[in-house]
Order: C-alpha cells, then sequence, then structure tokens
C-alpha cells in the first residue's frame, strides 16, 4: 500500500471516530435532556407526577375537551392520621408510607390517568376520560378501601385512612381551577366529617362507662392503663 494510500486511511479511520464520538456525544446530551425534563416533572420520592406535571396535563386536557367535547374529572386525596407517623416513627418511615401509599393509587388507575402527588401528604388522580359521576365516586371507594388496608414496615403495622374529594367536568367546573377548588372543598368537608365523627364516637364511649360504672381505659395522667 502506497503511503499516500495509507494517509487516505488514516483520514478516514479519524472521520469514522470522530462520528462515532459525535454521536457519544449527542447521545449523552439527549439522555440528560430527558432526564432533567423527568425530574422537573416527577416527585423524587414516589416518582409520580408533581404538581406541575398536573397544571400542565391538565389544561391540555381541559383545552381537548372544550374544543371537542369530552368529560374529565379528578380526585384530590388526603392522607388522614399521617402527621402522627412522622412525629412518631421518623421522617423515614414517613417516607417509606408515602412510596407504599403511592404504588396502591397507581395501582387502582389506568394507564390513560394521571397520579400526582401534590406535596406533603396530598396527592391527586387525573381522569382523562369519564363516563359519568357514578364512574367518579366508585373510583373514589376503591381507592378509600385499597388506602386504608393495614401494612408493615420492618415489623411496625400502619392502617392509615385518606379524605377524598372528586369533580368532574362540566358538572362541577368549567375550568381545571374551579374543579380543584371544587375537589378540595369537597375533601376537607369530609375530613371534617371524619373528625366529628370521631369525636362523637369518643364521647359516646366515655358517657357509657361514667354511666355504666366501667373502669375507664385511661388512666388520669392521660395514659393507657397497663393491664
Amino acid at each position: 500500500m502506497s503511503r499516500k494510500s495509507i494517509e487516505m486511511s488514516k483520514s478516514a479511520l479519524n472521520e469514522v471516530v470522530y462520528s462515532i464520538t459525535l454521536k457519544d456525544q449527542m447521545l449523552e446530551m439527549i439522555e440528560m435532556q430527558e432526564l432533567i425534563e423527568h425530574q422537573a416533572h416527577h416527585d423524587e420520592l414516589t416518582g409520580l407526577a408533581n404538581r406541575r406535571k398536573f397544571e400542565e396535563e391538565a389544561v391540555k386536557i381541559e383545552n381537548r375537551a372544550k374544543n371537542f367535547g369530552g368529560i374529565f374529572g379528578l380526585i384530590y386525596v388526603d392522607l388522614d392520621k399521617f402527621k402522627p407517623i412522622n412525629d412518631t416513627y421518623g421522617h423515614q418511615y414517613g417516607d417509606w408510607v408515602l412510596q407504599e401509599i403511592a404504588k396502591r393509587i397507581t395501582s387502582c388507575t389506568r394507564e390513560t390517568d394521571l397520579v400526582c402527588r401534590m406535596g406533603g401528604d396530598e396527592f391527586c388522580v387525573l381522569i382523562k376520560n369519564v363516563t359519568d359521576k357514578a364512574e367518579l365516586e366508585h373510583l373514589s371507594e376503591l381507592l378509600k378501601n385499597r388506602i386504608k388496608m393495614p401494612f408493615a414496615i420492618d415489623g411496625i403495622d400502619f392502617k392509615l385512612g385518606a379524605s377524598m374529594g372528586a369533580a368532574i367536568y362540566p358538572a362541577d367546573g368549567k375550568n381545571v381551577d374551579s374543579l380543584v377548588s371544587s375537589a378540595d372543598h369537597k375533601m376537607y368537608a369530609e375530613k371534617s366529617c371524619t373528625r366529628l365523627t370521631g369525636l362523637k364516637r369518643f364521647t359516646q364511649t366515655l358517657r357509657y362507662l361514667i354511666t355504666s360504672n366501667k373502669p375507664s381505659p385511661f388512666n388520669y395522667q392521660g395514659g393507657i392503663k397497663k393491664q
């Protein structure tokens, strides 16, 4: 092989190496951009969509419903008695509980639905295609039953409840903001009702113990009497 041919071969090889290197760099940039995009729209702890993702998707669904017709809805979920978990066992256990709840909510939904962690112990399910309000109520009941099922982490038993509020377009609101407001109002109304019910049961139990002269399960220091 002549010297000129060797130089041409080296030049062609350099071009190939340069092309491969450039391609690898471009792929790395694309992967990095995708990672940044994912992190910007997803909750780091649970992997669910975050509030920003919810707002962007909700606007798209709202516009599609207005332009082409259709019904969509959302369900706001707020965990009951979550704060005592953080206070008693620490935030690590609180995080594990949130991850478990996220899995449970996701298991009840369809691939077309969007499950979001809105912050703290609040979640939202954005249902893109809804038949009627009965379908939303059915899903709400399904979520409640799934969430309240007991589970254990490191030998510690947990059992939570959840207050929910559902809203459907256009019956409960003409835009996403009004739907969120309606669902949020219903959720907190249910939470207040749950607290009042719990207080009523406690009062009835205490009244029964007093009138029947049965020993109280509480001592005078506010603790539970040991058997």
